[in-house]
């Protein structure tokens, strides 16, 4: 085995070391720079808060079975869902997860994923080579797929599949291209894979492409590889090497019914949208454009090499290129499996090294002056991540960072739970559930895990979340005493909550809000700090002196993305949080003060800040103010149905 891994590495270094026929000296500089670059973003993208509502319940579950808890069959984190039959497949994952945060904390948690997507990437950048990548595309795509996955670099199981993923590639791609490779490592990958993520099928999927693509290429059934089909046999008895056996290895057939966009889950879940869909709403006016382009330019750019990949007879990255293509045009969380599985495939198909050299001296110049302006995009786009100024631009709550978000886990609400003690059992947000759990706060109403707790129920959690009369129907079903939620996300519960004699506010920060049931004993539940927030008078500019509206210029254009690529840039999430908390409970004076302070702490470089300021405006009969504020929104939001209706609406004349 020893000598097999020596071998592959010495014949790599021989490839590597060929010199580039007539190529002029340094014209390697820029495509070496760029795939230096790529694994530089990869870095910086993975160097990102912890945010995923999945990790608590991770964290917990992996510290639970180093403590002898064992494989669950029942779920033991919600009350809700107890005696509900449970296959823990990520159990691998989460033991893994558990000993990088007793080994470093949450800074461990993120340099470990770190460490694994680099790792992906650099499995796919090898198989690339492998492959006969062209040295100019190979950077190019690179960049592009790093872009495109960054939106799934969070601490989830699923990056582990990422890796299986490329090192299963890069393994076949060696044995179809006829170089010596490792198939006994297959087995070994899935054995692994099978009990960590349920991704592992698409693992057998691949496997069954490279054989069957393996037989039709060589134009007779039994011209099979029959090593590959041994060791992928073995790969399919392993899979049932896991807790649960023959229904570990059936159970991701059970979310199939996911991909029917008619699913609850589909239509209300972020994750499960299509990237060919998606784009902004009056609900949703932002979305993250860099990761969604990037993918829709490899998308065209993989249907379009089928052409040259035919004619080059590489089969096998056309069926890849179809497989993966209709995993992610469903679902964008798939994104960066088609990256992995198709990017190999695109730098092989374009040869655009090849192409411009033959024009010459000014091929050779259009090749490094273009591969020069993306590296420095690319330098661009890496500190606009430092700074936060890329997730904020798209208004997402990501920042680059190696500790908890503050801005998406309710970090501070629960340590506040656990101080006071709430009695009873607790209704949560969905999005609270996982991270209540990690900070010992459960058992829960809901979590995320949408396997267990199905269609009917999440069903009836929405409905609860939406509609009073069931929220008051669901009280006395299950008897909770305590209620948490973002208030920015939960508006009609929160305003009914606050407008109830049955419930009384006990607690709000920037991100939650926490009530608890009316009784005569209530009161020694309620945060001391609540009164001090509830009657805050925030000073604020006055409104003629805003950025825009009378004061400074806004900032904005070029000038606003020079700023966050060379300063550390500030959304006063905090601030705008509890803006919006005043709104929502009728406190407009606080309301207006804090949009006005938010506006004026960031140069006026953000419309909905106006917006909402202008609302709080009409709120109080104040026409020309919300007018002025309005028309800055149109400014940037040219279509803003809100901004066009009130300035369009008579009562304004």
């Amino acid at each position: 085995m020893a000598d097999e891994l020596k071998s592959m590495i010495v014949q790599e270094k021989a490839n590597m070391a060929q010199p580039a026929a007539r190529s002029p000296q340094g014209a390697g500089l820029f495509p070496a720079l760029l795939v230096v670059l790529a694994f530089v973003l990869i870095a910086v993208f993975a160097t990102r808060e912890l945010s995923s509502i999945d990790v608590g319940y991770h964290l917990r579950a992996g510290q639970d079975f180093l403590s002898g808890g064992g494989w669950p069959t029942q779920d033991n984190y919600t009350y809700t869902c107890r005696d509900t039959p449970f296959m823990n497949s990520w159990w691998g994952y989460q033991v893994s997860v558990a000993l990088a945060f007793r080994a470093a904390g949450t800074a461990g948690v993120v340099l470990y994923h770190e460490m694994l997507l680099i790792a992906t990437f650099l499995l796919t950048w090898r198989t690339a080579i492998v492959a006969g990548a062209d040295r100019a595309s190979l950077p190019l795509l690179m960049v592009t797929g790093v872009i495109a996955c960054e939106m799934r670099f969070e601490a989830r199981p699923e990056v582990l599949s990422l890796l299986f993923l490329a090192a299963e590639l890069f393994i076949l791609t060696r044995r179809a291209e006829g170089k010596r490779a490792p198939l006994w490592l297959l087995p070994l990958i899935m054995v692994l894979w099978v009990n960590c993520h349920s991704f592992f099928i698409i693992g057998l999927g691949v496997l069954g492409v490279f054989l069957i693509i393996g037989i039709a290429s060589r134009g007779r059934l039994g011209a099979v590889d029959s090593a590959l089909l041994k060791w992928t046999a073995a790969s399919i008895v392993v899979c049932v090497i896991n807790p649960y056996g023959a229904k570990g290895l059936l159970a991701p057939l059970e979310l199939l019914s996911r991909f029917d966009q008619s699913n609850i889950f589909a239509q209300s879940i972020g994750e499960f949208i299509s990237p060919f869909t998606m784009r902004t709403t009056p609900q949703m006016p932002f979305f993250p454009h860099w990761p969604i382009y990037c993918f829709r330019i490899l998308a065209v750019l993989s249907v379009l090499s089928w052409i040259p990949l035919w004619r080059m007879r590489r089969y096998r990255d056309i069926a890849l290129s179809a497989l993966f293509l209709l995993l992610s045009a469903n679902m964008l969380r798939n994104m960066p499996l088609f990256v992995v599985a198709v990017l190999p495939g695109l730098a092989s198909a374009y040869r655009l090294h090849e192409r411009l050299t033959t024009r010459g001296n000014c091929g050779r110049i259009l090749e490094g002056g273009g591969l020069a302006i993306c590296s420095l995009l690319a330098i661009a786009l890496a500190l606009r991540v430092i700074h936060n100024a890329y997730y904020i631009d798209d208004r997402r709550a990501q920042r680059f960072g190696l500790g908890w978000s503050r801005l998406e886990q309710p970090v501070d609400a629960a340590n506040f739970m656990k101080l006071a003690n709430l009695p009873g059992s607790l209704f949560n947000h969905l999005n609270f559930g996982h991270y209540l759990t990690g900070a010992g706060c459960g058992p829960v109403f809901i979590d995320g895990r949408l396997e267990l707790i199905g269609e009917a129920f999440y069903k009836e959690y929405l409905g609860i979340l939406n509609d009073p009369g069931k929220f008051a129907s669901a009280v006395a079903k299950y008897g909770f005493h305590s209620v948490v939620l973002p208030h920015a996300i939960a508006p009609t519960l929160l305003t009914y909550l606050l407008n109830s004699t049955s419930w009384r506010l006990a607690y709000v920060d920037h991100l939650a809000a926490i009530f608890v049931k009316n009784s005569p004993d209530a009161a020694k539940f309620v945060d001391p700090k609540l009164t001090a927030i509830l009657s805050e008078h925030p000073s604020a500019p006055p409104f003629n002196q805003l950025p825009g509206l009378g004061g400074r210029p806004r900032r904005s254009g070029l000038s606003h993305w020079l700023h966050g690529t060379l300063h550390a840039l500030d959304y006063p999430r905090e601030e705008y949080s509890r803006a919006l908390f005043h709104f929502i409970r009728g406190d407009l004076p606080t309301a207006e003060r804090l949009f006005a302070r938010v506006i004026d702490r960031t140069d006026g470089a953000y419309y909905e800040l106006y917006l909402n300021l202008g609302s709080v405006l009409w709120r109080q009969n104040r026409r020309d103010e919300a007018r002025a504020c309005y028309r800055i929104a149109l400014e940037d939001d040219p279509n803003n149905a809100l901004a066009q209706k009130r300035i369009g609406d008579p009562s304004f004349n």
